[in-house]
């Protein structure tokens, strides 16, 4: 697996978060996507404590490179 940011290769060991963080007037909290080997998980944390996921979702890269085909 690589990451890419901006356009450049930055080496990493095991898994890649990307945050956004919602602070808006209709919703507050982030949503976090996890990168690994396996795939890709997705958790929204209402609150932004990170401490209680409100919603989750996973694909696999079997899954993902199907959805290609």
């Amino acid at each position: 697996m690589k990451l890419l940011v901006d356009g450049v290769e930055v080496v990493f060991h095991n898994d890649v978060k990307v945050i956004w963080d919602s602070q808006g007037e209709d919703s507050s909290g982030e949503l976090h996507l996890t990168a690994t080997y396996e795939g890709i998980i997705i958790d929204k944390f209402d609150d932004g404590s990170c401490v209680s996921v409100s919603s989750t979702a996973s694909l696999e890269v079997q899954d993902l490179s199907e959805m290609t085909h």
